[in-house]
């Protein structure tokens, strides 16, 4: 089949901060891209990943079997994520014999990392296109700072007594 020019409207055409495609090629989808994605997602602002859609917004379908079902892609996503993330995925019929894996993901309320301890978020580049780039400590320090300033700022500026 011809899939060179197929796009479907009830998906995004193009990736953003929170939409992030992936196209499963005959040799297979590796795992560890779908977790590292779902951990760069959810340390940003959440969002979704399209499994069967290329860079380009072109439906090519989910062929890898582990990603054809989205209960034991959910559950494989939390066992290899720490702590566990909970996603909902739903397999989509595309259209012309094609399916697409729809994961939501929701913004963590901390860090989460994959199982083998990478620590990832999405991020825009200066082209304005997204990648799942590291999450250095120094960032993930200073986030926490500016959350405490702007929600509490006594909470960071009282001094605690100290503990004997």
């Amino acid at each position: 089949m011809n899939t060179a020019n197929l796009s479907f409207p009830q998906f995004p055409s193009k990736e953003s901060l929170t939409v992030e495609f992936k196209s499963d090629p005959k040799s297979g989808l590796p795992d560890r891209v779908v977790v590292e994605t779902v951990v760069g997602l959810a340390n940003a602002e959440g969002g979704t990943l399209y499994v069967g859609i290329n860079d380009d917004g072109i439906v090519s379908g989910v062929r890898t079997p582990r990603w054809r079902d989205p209960d034991l892609a959910a559950a494989y996503i939390a066992s290899h994520t720490i702590p566990p993330v909970a996603v909902v995925a739903e397999l989509v019929e595309a259209g012309e014999g094609l399916d697409v894996l729809v994961i939501e993901v929701s913004k963590a309320t901390g860090i989460v990392a994959t199982n083998d301890g990478k620590v990832l978020k999405r991020r825009l580049k200066i082209d304005k296109t997204p990648e799942t780039s590291p999450l250095f400590p120094q960032e993930s320090l200073r986030n926490r700072t500016l959350r405490l300033l702007i929600h509490d700022p006594a909470e960071y500026f009282v001094r605690r007594p100290r503990q004997r």
